[in-house]
């Protein structure tokens, strides 16, 4: 599943430049603090064991960030492919709308875009994710298909109301270690 964290330091990276270009073709600001993300295992523990209840909706648990995806296919072929159209999922709820604040306001939240921003919220700075598979009948046809629960879990948690999503500025210029890997823009 680690497709879904290069998908997320991308997006991460593309914002931390002042690549990241939204609904109207506008480009975000550069973001100051945006950390690189690493990979947790026990988060990944963790969004195993909640995958495998068949999740329709989040868990709220404390001090974790979550993002669930879901897909039904007849043949969903590999599985692994999964975790990044979650990720591109995520990221396109900002390409889908005017993400016009670096500040997470509730319009902003309201919009829709609470995925795409505990994903890219700079102090966030680990990801676990897991998929868990479930036979169903299709509601329309009767026929057999296949349900594909996706859930990453973030720490620290991010989307707090009224806080920064990331601070302005040049790439790196604002890390908390003084340490940056300047070809993405990312703090270590």
């Amino acid at each position: 599943m680690n497709g879904s964290k290069i998908v997320v330091d991308i997006d991460r990276s593309e914002i931390a430049h002042g690549n990241f270009v939204t609904k109207r073709h506008a480009k975000r600001p550069s973001g100051a603090n945006m950390k690189k993300m690493m990979w947790n295992g026990t988060l990944a523990v963790s969004a195993d064991s909640y995958a495998r209840a068949n999740p329709s909706t989040h868990s709220h648990r404390a001090g974790i960030g979550e993002n669930l995806y879901w897909h039904w296919a007849t043949r969903p072929g590999n599985l692994n492919r999964f975790g990044q159209m979650a990720a591109e999922s995520w990221i396109n709820e900002f390409k889908s709308m005017d993400w016009d604040t670096t500040i997470l306001t509730n319009q902003l939240f309201g919009s829709g875009v609470g995925h795409a921003t505990q994903m890219v919220w700079a102090d966030t700075d680990q990801v676990g994710c897991a998929y868990a598979t479930f036979n169903e009948v299709h509601k329309k046809t009767g026929r057999p298909i296949t349900k594909i629960c996706v859930v990453c879990h973030y720490w620290p948690k991010g989307n707090f109301l009224n806080e920064k999503i990331y601070l302005e500025g040049v790439p790196c210029s604002k890390c908390d270690s003084k340490k940056c890997d300047k070809s993405a823009g990312l703090c270590l």
